[in-house]
């Protein structure tokens, strides 16, 4: 009989001893030991990442929130928060709630300095064509780094400049509206189904390659994924949210392959870059695209803005802004056509104020209800789906309840979650009600702004702080515009027996199984 342990016996209770005191220094011994959450979450964040994975993560937030509270931990360091009142501090315009390494990356002083030693693999960042990694406004993480990198193009994204555009929008959106009787309201295609979270995909990818580079990629005229960027895109997104949860596993596949994120968005930017440079200096489009204005800020910041530089912004335009408002405008016709009276109400309204289509965004922007409709549609259903996480600062963090979250924890608060806050937006949260929008009967005046007013404050569809989504006006010129215009040139109708579409959460929010009847008005007739 042997009196000393065998060396498997050794390794087995060695394991089991580290297994031992990681679990204790995770939950008895864990700063956050005063927040309630899933068992496994608190051990790994594998618990996130199968929740990205399964595009449920939205859906399990809310049901942990209802049941833990404003304050749910989802992960060994990882708290969420659902209070809207934490919004303006962690989401300050100071910045100290800084945005989490989720990819480590000294972002900042690659850009600047171009020194790929400082820069370790980001998979937020893309791959240049000297192949190094090109940090997007995803990975940066000093805040006057993500500043100084925005800066000169920021002049573009406000709504005076980005009205320029509206005739590039009016040919695409002439473009989904032909498109769209051809395939489903003539002849024999009469009363076929309609797909229409790709359609509206189809024309939110349009519409940017039409606004970035005065070329349409061909998704509407093909009615299909022309050249297998949304595909790329759609996995893009889920790998980009999974991964961000497990670094080193992002780490160990990258050093696999070197294949970058969005490859489709880069291979198109970067052909219609070279094919612009080949018209020579002296080109330019008319009306001016955002390629045009970019090269403008080049000229003017050649120091800072090299070729990969420019080329990030336009693969942030593209990859960033496609999906998440060809999601944000399915919703919110899936919604609309949900709730007769609001389509009803909707439509006549239009009716009565508007000649001419394409819809200008003046005239669509000043429809009360429409508006209300497109507020609460925004509200309801986000087009990104993630939380964004900040790293508390050195001070760390009290919650109103008095629990405390100590210094270099990870908070985050998500739109999915926030957006339906019943304090702020009323015991029917949940639902989709475009009349909390408008003065309620015998309100006062200062009353109802202030409402409005606190609401469109804590919605999060397009972020906060000092990381607020850079394209949030042009996305909403997109969205009114289209939509309105569809509103007054079709009649819509959920498809018969059409069940409860899937939403997928993970990144980038998915719709499957939504389909609709479209019959061409007989006023637009």
């Amino acid at each position: 009989m042997a009196v000393f342990p065998s060396f498997v016996e050794l390794v087995v209770t060695l394991l089991f001893s580290l297994c031992t005191v990681y679990i204790v220094q995770c939950t008895l011994l864990s700063p956050l030991k005063a927040f309630q959450g899933p068992i496994i979450a608190k051990l790994t964040n594998v618990w996130l990442f199968n929740v990205y994975y399964q595009g449920s993560q939205a859906t399990v937030l809310r049901r942990l929130h209802d049941r833990y509270g404003s304050a749910v931990r989802v992960g060994p360091k990882h708290v969420s928060l659902s209070d809207p009142n934490l919004i303006k501090t962690l989401y300050s315009l100071r910045g100290d709630y800084t945005k989490v390494s989720q990819f480590p990356l000294q972002a900042f002083e690659y850009v600047f300095t171009k020194s790929l030693e400082s820069a370790r693999y980001s998979g937020a960042d893309t791959i240049s064509p000297n192949g190094h990694n090109t940090p997007t406004q995803f990975s940066i993480r000093d805040e006057e780094g993500h500043a100084t990198m925005w800066r000169p193009i920021a002049k573009f994204y406000t709504m005076r400049n980005l009205l320029l555009f509206e005739p590039q929008l009016d040919q695409v959106i002439r473009t989904m509206v032909r498109r769209l009787g051809e395939e489903f309201c003539h002849g024999k295609k009469q009363g076929m189904q309609c797909n229409m979270f790709d359609w509206t995909t189809y024309a939110a990818w349009d519409v940017l390659a039409m606004t970035n580079f005065s070329r349409m990629q061909g998704f509407l005229e093909k009615g299909k994924d022309v050249d297998g960027s949304l595909a790329d895109s759609e996995f893009s997104s889920l790998a980009l949210a999974c991964l961000g949860q497990l670094p080193w596993l992002e780490r160990f596949l990258r050093s696999l392959s070197r294949k970058p994120i969005f490859l489709g968005a880069r291979l198109f930017s970067q052909q219609l870059i070279r094919e612009r440079r080949q018209l020579g200096p002296d080109y330019t489009p008319s009306p001016p695209d955002f390629l045009d204005n970019f090269f403008e800020s080049q000229k003017a910041n050649p120091k800072l803005i090299d070729d990969e530089l420019l080329l990030i912004y336009l693969i942030s335009n593209v990859a960033a802004g496609g999906d998440t408002t060809g999601a944000t405008m399915a919703g919110a016709v899936y919604q609309i056509l949900k709730h007769p009276h609001v389509h009803k109400r909707l439509q006549e309204e239009l009716d009565a104020n508007v000649k001419d289509t394409p819809v200008s965004y003046d005239v669509a922007s000043n429809l009360t209800y429409f508006d209300a409709v497109m507020q609460e549609a925004i509200r309801i259903h986000p087009g990104t789906s993630f939380g964004m996480e900040r790293v508390v600062p050195q001070e760390g963090l009290k919650l109103p309840d008095g629990r405390f979250v100590a210094p270099g924890m990870i908070v985050a608060m998500h739109g999915w979650i926030v957006n339906r806050d019943k304090a702020i937006f009323g015991p029917d949260a949940d639902s989709f009600n475009p009349d909390r929008w408008l003065p309620a009967k015998n309100e006062e005046p200062n009353a109802s702004s202030s409402r409005i007013s606190l609401m469109k404050n804590t919605v999060l569809s397009f972020g906060g702080g000092k990381r607020r989504c850079i394209g949030k006006n042009f996305a909403i010129l997109e969205i009114y515009k289209i939509l309105a215009t569809i509103f007054l040139t079709f009649d819509m109708a959920l498809a018969p027996a059409n069940e409860e579409p899937t939403v997928k959460h993970a990144m980038f929010v998915r719709m499957k199984g939504f389909h609709v009847i479209l019959k061409l008005r007989e006023k637009i007739m």
